[in-house]
């Protein structure tokens, strides 16, 4: 199934491309809604989330990210840092994806991380 068409099953969800999905996700980051961000990619990833291929991997680490931000806010900073781990290695395999707008969220989300650490030092 290639994500760019993928369509939603629950017709309440008006989020029905690949690209509406990150679009969503990176403005609730920017929010700081991070468990929300968290939910709308894992509106993308769980019904593929039986399938380990690296595209379904890489949002699996995207949604690591959020829960990592979210840690983090509660003050549970050593388990952000490990689930921070989990995005990094699991992004890894972003280089075999063929989605110029994942591309584009490593570098966003990898800058917000270094602006909202920076923010509470």
């Amino acid at each position: 199934m290639e994500l760019q068409k993928v369509k939603v099953k629950d017709e309440r969800d008006r989020y029905n491309t690949l690209k509406e999905y990150i679009d969503r996700y990176k403005s609730l980051i920017l929010q700081e809604r991070f468990f929300e961000a968290h939910e709308a990619l894992e509106e993308l990833w769980f019904p593929r989330r039986r399938v380990k291929d690296d595209l379904t991997l890489t949002l699996k680490g995207f949604i690591n990210g959020a829960v990592s931000f979210e840690l983090y806010r509660r003050g549970r900073v050593e388990n952000s840092k490990r689930v921070w781990g989990v995005y990094k290695k699991l992004t890894k395999r972003l280089e075999r994806v063929d989605s110029s707008d994942l591309q584009n969220l490593t570098t966003f989300l990898e800058n917000f991380r270094e602006s909202y650490i920076k923010k509470d030092s």
